[in-house]
């Protein structure tokens, strides 16, 4: 980066691996499906499953029928729960899948890669990161918190494909100045609520040049709504323009699933809604006890969740990089197959 502004066209384009310490960075990081069919049912088994777990959170708590479980959902359970064997797939799944992706996209990258490219790859990098944060609070039984990272998850994911797949130069110099649009509007806001503290923390020479360039740049957002930066101005707007879009003549509705199901389950634990708070509470007779106990089920859900996202969005990112893609395609038909088989009911 330049003077903190994201970069224009360059030359090769160097991916990290990823790295254990605070002190170095992570990484970053027309495509076909071989495998569309698979694509669907496993969203699909993604959307069964969220819709019973609504179901088991409105029912009554008084019957208290649950298996005793360990307090962490990476220690045995003091019962055999039935659902250990998913979590411990999805699990296993999840550190995996993110090494096989940065072994595609680690390493130096020739081609022309415009500024929309470093832009979609970085969200990638996010998606990769947010993947392993995902897995990592799921590990602690914090299944909760689990799902507001993957409500983040699948934004980077969906972002970082339509910005590799679908936007053009334009788009992309319009979200490097947005984030700089926002700064200033932000600012502002802070500095009418208290004058003296941004005053103290902001030059004057600080404050003018943020407003130079908020003044140079702000008609292109004026007036508009949602996500200013594009013409598809929501999430889901960009979603369904890439089922329109990466598989034509086809239509599809992966990406849509992925956030009407997905994004939009999540969102209701990032904005504390009733239901995702019910799941806190139990009642016996007449006390009320406020505990979170997470199932094993519930931490298969959101891994696959995390999963899925990651899948969808690898296909494409390494279609830009060059990479083969077979192996994607191969891996991706082995998860769903064995998700399948394990959703079966045993005869």
């Amino acid at each position: 980066m330049t003077e903190k502004r994201l970069l224009r066209d360059m030359g090769p384009l160097v991916l990290a691996e990823p790295c254990p310490g605070w002190d170095q960075a992570k990484a970053s990081a027309v495509v076909t499906y071989e495998h569309a069919s698979l694509v669907r049912p496993a969203l699909i088994l993604l959307i069964l499953s969220f819709l019973l777990q609504f179901v088991d959170i409105g029912t009554d708590k008084n019957e208290s029928k649950q298996p005793k479980e360990a307090n962490r959902l990476k220690e045995k359970p003091v019962s055999e729960d039935p659902h250990l064997a998913g979590f411990e797939f999805q699990l296993k799944e999840a550190s995996e899948l993110r090494s096989f992706a940065y072994s595609i996209t680690s390493g130096t990258h020739h081609g022309h890669f415009e500024r929309k490219d470093y832009i979609g790859l970085a969200m990638f990098a996010r998606c990769l990161q947010t993947h392993e944060a995902t897995e990592i609070v799921v590990r602690q039984s914090l299944v909760d918190d689990g799902l507001v990272l993957v409500r983040a998850l699948v934004e980077h994911a969906v972002n970082a494909v339509y910005m590799l797949m679908v936007a053009d130069a334009h788009t992309a110099d319009a979200f490097a100045d947005y984030g700089e649009y926002l700064l200033y509007e932000q600012f502002a806001s802070l500095k009418a609520a208290d004058p003296d503290l941004m005053s103290a923390k902001v030059s004057a020479e600080g404050e003018r040049k943020m407003r130079e360039r908020y003044d140079a740049i702000r008609s292109q957002f004026e007036g508009k709504r949602g996500d200013k930066w594009c013409v598809h101005d929501a999430l889901y707007k960009r979603a369904s323009h890439l089922d329109h879009t990466l598989r034509q003549p086809e239509v599809n509705t992966e990406w849509r699933l992925l956030v009407n199901a997905v994004w939009r389950h999540a969102s209701t634990y990032t904005h504390g809604t009733a239901r995702a708070l019910a799941a806190q509470m139990t009642q016996e007779d007449e006390v009320t006890t406020l505990e979170r106990k997470a199932s094993y089920k519930e931490g298969a859900e959101v891994l696959q969740s995390a999963n899925t996202a990651v899948y969808l969005a690898l296909l494409p990112v390494a279609g830009r990089l060059g990479a083969d893609l077979a192996p994607i395609h191969e891996r991706f038909g082995r998860w769903v197959s064995a998700m399948t088989t394990m959703a079966r009911p045993e005869k």
